[in-house]
C-alpha cells in the first residue's frame, strides 16, 4: 500500500493552526530559535510565511510575544488555545504526531512549570511501589506506579525518575504510541 504524503500547509490558516498546535503542546514560552527548529523538522516546506503567520497570531491576541535579553519568546494565549483546538483536526494526523514528538525533544518539563513528586511505599507482599506523578501548568501530565522487589531498587528507581522526568515522559510516549520519533 502506498504511504500517504503528509499534508502540505497550503494556506496561511493551515500554517497558523500548525503553529498554534505546536505552542499548545509545549505550553510554555518558546524562543524563536526552538520554534524554527520544530518548524523546519516538521513542515513539508519552509517559507517566510511562518514568520508572517506568527506575527499575525501575535497581533490578533492568539499568541503572546516578549523579548527577553535579545531573544523573542512566544506562548499561546487562552484565545489561541480555544480557537485552535477547534481546528486541530484539520491538520494531517501524521503531521500532528511528528510535530508533537519533535516538540518533546526540545521542551523540558521544568520549563513547562512541571513538578515531579516521587515516593516509595512498602506493599503487603514484600515488594515496594515507586509512584511518580508529574504535573505541568495545566495539571497532570502523567502518573505511573512501578513495583520493585527491594527497597534499595525502589529508591534507586525513584531517584532516577526524579532526575530524568523528560526521558521518562518521552519513553512513555514511545511505549504508548510505538513511534520512535519520541526517543530521538
Amino acid at each position: 500500500m502506498k504511504k500517504r504524503k503528509p499534508q502540505i500547509l497550503r494556506t496561511m490558516t493551515d500554517i497558523k493552526v500548525f503553529l498554534l498546535y505546536v505552542l499548545d503542546r509545549v505550553s510554555y514560552p518558546m524562543d524563536d530559535i526552538t520554534m524554527s527548529y520544530i518548524i523546519v523538522e516538521n513542515a513539508p516546506t519552509f517559507s517566510m510565511e511562518y514568520n508572517e503567520a506568527l506575527l499575525d497570531l501575535v497581533a490578533s491576541g492568539h499568541v503572546h510575544a516578549e523579548e527577553i535579553e535579545g531573544k523573542n519568546y512566544y506562548i499561546i494565549e487562552d484565545l489561541g488555545r480555544m480557537v485552535a483546538r477547534e481546528l486541530y483536526d484539520t491538520l494531517d494526523p501524521e503531521l500532528r504526531e511528528k510535530s508533537e514528538a519533535c516538540a518533546a525533544k526540545y521542551i523540558s518539563i521544568a520549563e513547562r512549570g512541571g513538578k515531579v513528586v516521587a515516593s516509595v511505599t512498602a506493599a503487603e507482599n514484600g515488594r515496594f511501589f515507586v509512584d511518580l506523578e508529574v504535573t505541568d501548568a495545566e495539571g497532570l501530565l502523567f502518573s505511573i506506579r512501578l513495583a520493585r522487589p527491594s527497597r534499595a531498587e525502589a529508591e534507586a528507581l525513584r531517584e532516577n525518575l526524579e532526575q530524568r522526568p523528560n526521558v521518562v515522559w518521552r519513553s512513555l510516549l514511545f511505549a504508548a504510541t510505538g513511534k520512535l520519533d519520541y526517543l530521538s
